[in-house]
């Protein structure tokens, strides 16, 4: 096979990427250390152009530069990753200061799989086993800014050769010096497109490290306890196969899992580097966690420019993978609410619709009820008399317990028994007839579950009693749902309220959620208490359903 006909460093990148592979930091040094050398060469002979993993032909096991590719346009986003700052959106060829920053991004592709930009990690919290000095050496050649970047290429080829000095040929001699500071450059890491290190940084690797070294052990069916001897088999830290951990650790590919990774990776970075144009004016720069915040409460759209400062990267908000994810999650979840919003209202107009349906049946049965009574008056007062022994009979269906006794008690002691005496009334003291007073009905504690409240009330509903106010008294209350918005109730969550209620507040109150959620059950719960309902001394239970969408 031919140069020409090989295929780009790009193809083989992506093949790798999607077996889930990566180059090794061995195969890494024996790739690009040639390449860096054949670079610096065509540059110190005058040469320009753009380095791209697109304009490097991959032969066997090593790389060469195709200056033909070289000037072309580059389309791939993670090919433009790798350009300068300087030279994107320009369309210009870039000089060895340009080319030190895209073998700076090439060599974090191809050590983590990744492409450089906003939140990116360092490579060892990709790869345990990545030295330092590619991490240092990385830091420098990413700097964005090309007054403060290294621009010597042969003092780069060194510094990545001593990473795996037997991978490959050593480089020309050069002063690894220059990658510091070079007649009136002096490099700044403070602009670097590598995101600094964490204060625990150090300790986290070495415990990776560690981890990395047994799991080898391990596999190899060496002894892991304190017997184990460190570096002591092939690959364990001699910079074999097993060393680098060439194959990608399979990351969480669910949306919430990706949101938070996302996250994470962003917050990372503490510089205040991105800029927000919107009605024509600059805002920022923000750091990343301030610029989320933002996006959280709908300042910026993704219509919205958003401008790295230290790439030089600049497109709306909906361009950038990295900050996409976040308003799409704030726009959904806006839609939730509307939708959440849209259900109280309903479950409003449901319940208004019913006491509506309510009172006309109410209006009804109160002028049925006066016209039969006027009949009987006609009747004469014996039939009125047999008619009150009715009624009584009626209202004495629901007492047991010490109440049956009192009112059996007052039932003896009235003329023609118990048309006029009273519940509790001593006895052949006359009552108010027709009535009981509140004060005869047992008084349920608040705090008790719907169950434990109808348990202390000494009523007996085995008898199928009808309660004194109906369902129909508790809708304009308990049906409305609104109180379930202010707990956060899901669209997909269904939810039964068991309230009883005497003397117009709810005694006791159980809530199920399907899916089962305490946190909720509980601040429904706390809602339904503080509710005002229709006031009746007698202990009255109602129950409300509201499905899931």
């Amino acid at each position: 096979m031919t140069t020409a006909d090989a295929p780009t460093l790009r193809v083989e990148i992506e093949r790798r990427r999607d077996a889930g592979e990566r180059f090794t930091m061995k195969q890494t040094v024996a790739l690009m250390v040639p390449l860096i050398t054949r670079v610096a060469e065509a540059h110190h002979a005058g040469e320009r152009f753009i380095l791209t993993p697109s304009s490097i032909r991959y032969v066997g096991s090593g790389a060469k530069l195709d200056l033909a590719l070289a000037s072309a346009t580059q389309s791939s986003p993670r090919d433009r990753a790798c350009l300068a700052p300087e030279l994107r959106g320009h369309g210009t060829n870039g000089d060895e200061s340009a080319s030190v920053f895209s073998i700076g991004a090439i060599l974090y592709e191809l050590v983590t799989m990744s492409s450089i930009g906003p939140g990116m990690r360092r490579p060892g919290e990709i790869v345990a086993t990545v030295p330092d000095a590619f991490e240092a050496l990385l830091a420098k050649a990413l700097v964005s800014e090309p007054a403060h970047r290294p621009a010597d290429l042969a003092a780069l080829a060194q510094a990545l050769h001593r990473c795996a000095p037997g991978a490959s040929m050593p480089p020309p001699p050069a002063d690894e010096s220059h990658l510091d500071h070079d007649g009136s450059i002096d490099v700044d890491l403070n602009l670097s497109m590598l995101p600094p290190a964490p204060e625990d940084y150090a300790a986290r690797r070495q415990v990776q490290r560690e981890l990395q070294r047994l799991s080898e052990l391990q596999a190899q069916g060496q002894p892991i306890g304190p017997f184990a001897t460190k570096g002591g088999g092939p690959g364990t830290g001699g910079g074999g196969p097993a060393s680098d951990a060439s194959r990608t650790t399979p990351r969480k590919t669910g949306a919430t899992s990706r949101l938070a990774e996302m996250k994470e990776r962003l917050e990372a970075d503490p510089r205040s580097r991105y800029v927000v144009l919107r009605d024509g004016m600059d805002h920022g720069p923000f750091t990343a966690v301030e610029l989320l915040k933002q996006l959280a409460q709908e300042k910026f759209n993704g219509e919205h420019v958003l401008r790295d400062v230290l790439s030089g990267d600049e497109r709306p908000i909906s361009e950038w993978s990295e900050f996409a994810l976040f308003v799409e999650h704030t726009r959904l979840g806006k839609e939730h609410s509307l939708e959440r919003e849209k259900h109280a209202a309903s479950v409003v107009a449901d319940a208004t619709k019913s006491q509506f349906k309510t009172l006309i049946a109410a209006g009804i049965s109160v002028i049925a009820i006066a016209a039969l009574a006027g009949a009987y008056y006609r009747l004469g007062r014996d039939s009125a008399d047999d008619l009150t022994v009715t009624g009584d009979r009626a209202h004495a269906v629901d007492v047991d317990g010490e109440l049956a006794k009192a009112k059996a008690k007052a039932q003896r002691g009235g003329p023609r028994g118990a048309v006029g005496a009273g519940v509790g009334a001593p006895d052949g003291e006359p009552g108010q007839a027709g009535t009981t007073p509140a004060g005869s009905y047992p008084q349920v504690p608040d705090g008790l579950s719907c169950a434990g409240a109808q348990a202390r009330y000494v009523e007996d509903y085995s008898k199928d009693a009808p309660p004194d106010l109906t369902q129909g008294a508790y809708a304009g209350v308990l049906s409305r749902g609104t109180y379930l918005n202010s707990c956060g109730v899901p669209p997909s969550m269904s939810v039964v309220v068991c309230a009883a209620v005497q003397n117009g507040r709810a005694v006791g109150v159980t809530v199920s959620t399907t899916p089962p959620n305490g946190g909720i059950s509980k601040c429904i719960s706390g809602q339904i208490r503080s509710m005002a309902f229709p006031a009746h001394p007698r202990l009255d239970v109602a129950t409300t359903s509201f499905a899931a969408q």
